[in-house]
């Protein structure tokens, strides 16, 4: 594949694939949130997955790997403290 075709399926198929890195964002975001949601840290989980939908838009495996890390960092704290 020359670089023309290679620009012209990159141009056809733009908005494709903008969603499929928004799923494959998706759902590594996912992983740290319902952990995070699990162990009472919403707001990292929340965090975590914006990080990880940005980032994946940038390069899925660097979205994988912001996955990894805050599922590390979210399972590794403890719970949040309540409030009452």
């Amino acid at each position: 594949m020359d670089p023309t075709q290679f620009r012209e399926f990159y141009q056809e198929n733009l908005y494709y694939i903008i969603a499929i890195q928004l799923v494959v964002g998706l759902v590594f975001g996912l992983i740290p949130l319902i952990i995070g949601i699990k162990k009472g840290k919403k707001n990292l989980g929340f965090i975590a997955l914006l990080v990880t939908l940005v980032v994946t838009m940038l390069s899925p495996l660097l979205g994988l790997l912001s996955c990894a890390v805050f599922t590390f960092i979210v399972a590794r704290k403890g719970a949040a403290p309540s409030a009452e």
